[in-house]
């Protein structure tokens, strides 16, 4: 039987819900994103800084005079990198705010607003304990400084506590938290807050808390005007003038919200994640569509770290990303996409361990995320105490360089020598949860001698990296290129399910790639007979960037499947690709329904 070429193109978007053999959606891919109906590698990222003093738990950008000011606040401090055109960061400024309570739940909500009183526009930020419940109702302090020095924050004087955030809807300052409180400082002067007809004022605008808040278009004379989300509700926050100021008008009270920071606006359009779908305002509230990944994200979502979830946006490519904790992990290891232009979703792991906040900085063409822990999760130790042979400061007596590991905390030790002297002691973290000053106790004997054990104080911290995404195809640490690995699979092909179906296989014996195309990429065929039966792999087959001879223009197979899928793949240093018209060269071959058993 003669072969015949067919397009092996499948639908935009990855799906995850349902069977791999229903639908005609791809049904598998990393760092893969769809532009024009067609699957692409996603570009790269690069490390500007590693010495964050925390895991992100809010943040926000500011450009002014060819810096971005950019802002980081964790569970103990707020901290401020400056990063300028070419993508260098300077070291973090420590502008955490004097007596500032160390606690592991604390979340940040920052804005900025011109101050007429100081004369400089200042940062505001808010910590409030509710990482990990969402309806937390401890009411803190709102800070403020001058955004673009150094010092310490401040707290803002006259200002009411609350536990949900701020926001600048200028020229007023907005703040708000339990029992639909809504409060507004005079306009220009964010520290007056004795509430005056006409100036400022509250109002409880609901009875549940409001926990985000986003500038929106209000129309003449409506304006400011912004969004308001409490537990159950959407509130439309609109300037009117005269004595009240503002008015309230709830746009749905059977609404909900997964994640204070799960809000995002994308050209006027308002996007957010609920408990159980994804939603839109656009004049009215909306589900957004999602028959590929829905049960996938809600299924697989660590629904105890809901608050971590955050979104992010990427225009040049259409995208919103929802970066969430998968399975048990308790912080961003993936992310959910939904392609605004496209019309479609898909997903992808997130490199390094996860990520835990981004911004879309507007000015600065690339996205900015800060990793879930340093790229090599290395924090420095000093004090070494213990045993009877050897001298704090000199350890002595320790015959070889070794590693152990701490009982119960995923880490371990490296003690480094030369010269039977300790030279240097380093602690590996998988993840996060130590701070400077902890001290930790090895029990087990690593010292030569006479030592039974050791304490070992932290006195420097690697760091969280922030990254520069968007950025060439490689993963950059400094001087350090790693490539990273993308794929697709495409849906099966079957003549069993074809508009006029046969009961037969398909034999494959050429692919014929069409890419544009860096690097080598490779291929695979995957399929079985029927869809309870065994998958089978075929060998990887690579085709490199640029044919020197005719035999490398194609890809040659003898695989025969009922139900067959491709799959291709990069994994080069400088690998990329954008797929084409890609063909297989297919034949029927015999009927077999039945295979291995899995």
């Amino acid at each position: 039987m003669t072969t015949r070429p067919v397009h092996i193109q499948s639908k935009p978007g990855i799906k995850r819900d349902g069977t791999v053999f229903e639908g005609d959606f791809y049904v598998d891919g990393q760092w893969v994103r769809f532009q024009r109906g067609l699957p692409r590698k996603m570009w790269g990222y690069r490390q500007i800084t590693n010495s964050l003093g925390g895991a992100s738990r809010g943040m926000y950008t500011y450009p002014f005079n060819g810096l971005l000011y950019t802002f980081s606040g964790s569970r103990s401090l707020f901290e401020m990198i400056t990063v300028d055109n070419q993508g260098i960061g300077s070291a973090p400024y420590d502008r955490t705010p004097s007596g500032f309570a160390d606690n592991a739940l604390n979340m940040w909500g920052m804005d900025a607003l011109y101050d007429t009183a100081s004369g400089y526009t200042a940062i505001f930020a808010h910590a409030a304990p509710n990482l990990l419940d969402i309806s937390a109702s401890t009411n803190t302090d709102i800070y403020v400084g001058d955004i673009t020095a150094s010092s310490a924050l401040t707290v803002l004087s006259g200002a009411p506590q609350v536990s949900g955030g701020v926001l600048a809807l200028h020229p007023y300052l907005i703040a708000y938290g339990n029992n639909g409180l809504v409060a507004w400082s005079a306009p220009g002067d964010p520290t007056d807050w004795t509430p005056v007809a006409g100036g400022p004022g509250e109002a409880s605008v609901t009875a549940q808390k409001i926990v985000a808040a986003i500038n929106t278009r209000g129309g003449a004379g409506n304006s400011p005007s912004a969004l308001l989300w409490s537990l159950d509700s959407v509130i439309r926050m609109s300037y009117i003038g005269g004595d009240p100021v503002f008015s309230f008008d709830t746009i749905s009270d059977e609404s909900s919200i997964l994640s204070s920071q799960s809000v995002i606006e994308y050209d006027g359009i308002y996007y957010w994640c609920g408990l159980d779908r994804f939603l839109l305002y656009n004049g009215v509230v909306r589900e957004v569509p999602n028959d590929l990944n829905l049960n996938w994200f809600f299924d697989n979502l660590n629904y105890d770290q809901r608050q971590k979830v955050f979104a992010i946006k990427v225009p040049r490519f259409g995208e919103i990303w929802w970066c969430f904790p998968f399975g048990d992990a308790t912080e961003c290891t993936h992310a959910v996409i939904y392609n605004v232009r496209e019309g479609t979703w898909y997903d992808t792991e997130l490199p390094n361990l996860g990520r835990t906040n981004g911004q879309f900085p507007r000015v600065f063409q690339y996205p900015l995320m800060i990793g879930s822990t340093s790229i090599d999760s290395i924090r420095t130790l000093g004090t070494l105490v213990g045993g009877t042979t050897y001298v704090d400061g000199t350890y002595y007596n320790v015959a070889t360089t070794n590693t152990t590991s701490i009982a119960g905390s995923g880490a371990t030790v490296n003690v480094t020598v030369s010269g039977n002297v300790v030279t240097a002691v380093t602690l590996v973290i998988p993840g996060s949860g130590y701070t400077v000053g902890d001290v930790l106790t090895v029990s087990n004997t690593l010292i030569g001698g006479t030592g039974s054990g050791f304490t070992i104080t932290v006195v420097t911290l690697a760091g969280y990296s922030l990254w520069q995404h968007e950025y060439g195809l490689d993963e950059l640490t400094g001087s350090t290129v790693n490539p990273i690995e993308s794929y697709f699979e495409t849906s099966d092909i079957s003549l069993a399910a074809a508009e006029q179906s046969q009961n037969k296989s398909l034999r494959v014996t050429i692919v014929e790639p069409d890419f544009v195309q860096s690097g080598p990429m490779t291929l695979s065929i995957t399929g079985r007979s029927n869809a309870r039966a065994k998958e089978v792999q075929s060998e990887i087959m690579e085709f490199p960037e640029t044919a020197t001879s005719p035999p490398e223009q194609v890809v040659f197979f003898k695989e025969i499947r009922r139900e067959m899928r491709f799959t291709f793949r990069s994994n080069t240093i400088g690998g990329n690709y954008q797929m084409g018209m890609c063909l297989a060269h297919v034949e029927a071959a015999d009927g077999t329904l039945l295979g291995a058993v899995p």
